[in-house]
């Protein structure tokens, strides 16, 4: 509470308007829940859709072991939407949950988690390896990130009605399996709780590495993201250090402690920890950017600076080639979406609030994502689809649910996923 009424003195004591925004900034960002999946991750699936569902600090679900009860791992005391916290307090669950994954644990019950979250990531790419080969030689994995502000409904309805489209317009060619990934954004504050959704959105891109990278090359992969989705996918492919890999308050604010052995200093001589991700990143044994032939990404709604393809280069272990590889990303543009324009009133609060000019300024395209393919990815093509062209007035905004349903996106969808891309959108109806 102190630091709401320290927030507020400062604030109303200038009187500025962009001290008023910082307020409610603050506000709004500490509201807000976790988003939890564990009673969705452990219900079986015979067919359809595969799933992963992923916590904030990039932990996989299990699938199997000990029932998991979402209420206790939401709350505040006993879980806030970390798995290894929820466990720490069932430790009897965890001893199941090892014994299920043939994992022998230390004395410190917990410093067997990153070994079970390998066992986990093996066993999902086995899963999905084995799912592709069913479907042909030459099936395509489809991957589906949500974005930020989502409860597992939401998030499931928008993979409902991009499969639909996908079905409607034939694509991608051939046989495809789809791969929906659910992560924790955190859901109820719309829509500023970026710092909290930001550091989330990297480490789980660090899980979702881990399996990718292990996806059969005889299987196409491309990837589709919405909003701060992006983030999650550019974090599956390279090391987004440079423009979000920063510091953090303190421990706490990062479960897996044993992960941070990076500290520095900070000007009152205090040992302040930074934030994981800038070492695991680069760990090599259990993050290592994908090596796939034929990836593919496209971001609708991109809730990242276009600065993170400044990054695009940075893999583990570093190519000695130089060659970013990946050879076609595409970028929805849509300079009317109020969320990515932080609904105009908040714009001078954007480095607060997160940078999210990708998915709306046309110069972020132009600068970062289309001279990067061109020239760092051998045989490289980027994209740009304008998703405002035949918007109506009220059809839709933000929502990857909506987007989905735009007149725009069957275009979109042939640049990611068709073999020969369309020289031109089709005209407005």
């Amino acid at each position: 509470m102190m630091i709401y009424f320290t927030a507020f003195r400062s604030a109303f004591g200038k009187l500025t308007i962009a001290g008023l925004m910082l307020l409610v900034s603050i506000l709004l960002t500490n509201c807000g829940r976790a988003v939890v999946f564990g009673t969705l991750a452990q219900k079986p699936v015979n067919s359809g859709p595969m799933q992963l569902y992923i916590d904030r600090d990039g932990s996989l679900y299990p699938s199997n072991g000990p029932g998991i009860t979402d209420a206790v791992l939401g709350a505040k005391g006993t879980g806030q939407g970390y798995l290894l916290r929820y466990y720490k307090n069932h430790p009897s669950d965890l001893t199941n949950l090892y014994d299920v994954h043939g994992i022998t644990p230390p004395t410190d019950m917990l410093e067997a988690w990153p070994a079970l979250q390998f066992k986990l990531r093996q066993e999902a790419a086995s899963k999905i390896n084995k799912q592709l080969d069913q479907l042909g030689a030459k099936s395509t994995l489809v991957v589906l990130i949500h974005g930020f502000n989502n409860t597992p409904e939401e998030a499931k309805d928008s993979f409902t009605e991009v499969e639909k489209q996908l079905r409607v317009n034939g694509l991608p060619n051939g046989p495809y399996q789809v791969l929906e990934v659910y992560w924790d954004g955190r859901s109820g504050a719309v829509p500023f709780f970026f710092l909290y959704a930001q550091p989330n959105a990297q480490l789980v891109g660090l899980a979702l590495r881990g399996v990718v990278n292990q996806i059969s090359h005889a299987h196409p992969i491309r990837i589709l993201t919405h909003s701060l989705g992006t983030l999650v996918g550019c974090n599956t492919l390279w090391n987004v250090t440079s423009t979000m890999g920063g510091q953090v308050a303190s421990v706490k604010d990062s479960n897996l402690k044993f992960w941070q052995d990076l500290t520095t200093i900070d000007a009152a001589g205090n040992d302040v920890a930074r934030f994981y991700y800038q070492q695991a990143c680069k760990d090599a044994v259990n993050y290592s950017t994908p090596t796939h032939p034929d990836i593919r990404i496209g971001s609708v709604a991109a809730a990242v600076p276009g600065q993170t393809y400044d990054d695009y280069l940075d893999r583990t272990p570093a190519r000695a080639d130089n060659d970013g590889q990946y050879r076609r990303v595409v970028i929805g543009y849509n300079p009317t979406d109020k969320v990515l324009n932080k609904f105009w009133i908040f714009a001078p609060l954007h480095r607060r609030l997160g940078i999210t000019t990708l998915g709306r300024r046309n110069y972020d395209y132009h600068h970062y994502v289309a001279p990067m393919l061109s020239t760092k990815s051998t045989g490289g093509q980027s994209f740009q689809a304008r998703f405002y062209r035949c918007k109506k007035k009220g059809m839709f905004n933000h929502s990857f649910n909506g987007y989905a349903k735009s007149t725009e996106m069957p275009y979109f969808l042939n640049l990611l996923l068709s073999d020969n891309p369309p020289a031109a959108p089709p005209a407005c109806p």
